[in-house]
């Protein structure tokens, strides 16, 4: 079972990532947490980034998910490998460079699907007006982008609540899907 978690920047993804990894100490040998590849990044990110950072991070993604199938039967993404197209779309590409990193994530996932994707909604009044309108638009074309990509029944919507609940709740269904 592939497990892939989505959203914006700042919507909480790695907190409940982190939060997974605290609470399932004794699952680590049943599951893998794949962690986000951006930071490791050497291109700028986001906007400024183009063609370049968005494939150095969407190959390193799929490389780091074919690594972690190979040892457990459950893996969990920070990330999933169609997030670099809706950050590719606002920044600087060619129409061939665009088709060609969503070719590459709809074919991955159509050798290793992601069985559910959980889709965590932006939290709003963390960012700045700039910020904000880029995490808008971001958060529009991932939401296009996965909901062509991946079933609708495969989608699940985690809205926004505070932290602890948030994290709390997905942790829940989280442990309902890998059957704990």
């Amino acid at each position: 079972m592939k497990i892939g978690i989505t959203g914006t920047t700042c919507s909480g993804k790695t907190t409940f990532i982190d939060y997974l990894r605290f609470n399932l100490p004794d699952l680590r040998n049943k599951i893998e947490l794949v962690t986000e590849r951006a930071m490791e990044c050497p291109f700028p990110l986001n906007e400024k980034g183009g063609f370049r950072t968005q494939w150095w991070i969407q190959s390193h993604q799929i490389a780091k998910e074919f690594e972690a199938e190979s040892r457990t039967e459950i893996v969990i993404t920070d990330r999933t490998v169609f997030d670099s197209i809706p950050y590719l779309m606002i920044g600087q590409h060619t129409e061939e460079q665009l088709s060609f990193v969503t070719t590459v994530a709809r074919e991955w996932n159509a050798m290793n699907p992601y069985d559910i994707i959980l889709f965590f909604a932006p939290i709003s009044g963390l960012l700045t007006i700039g910020a904000q309108t880029l995490q808008d638009k971001v958060d529009r074309n991932l939401r296009t982008v996965i909901s062509i990509q991946i079933p609708h029944e495969n989608i699940v919507y985690i809205p926004y609540q505070t932290k602890l609940l948030r994290c709390e709740n997905t942790y829940k269904l989280v442990k309902k899907l890998i059957g704990e």
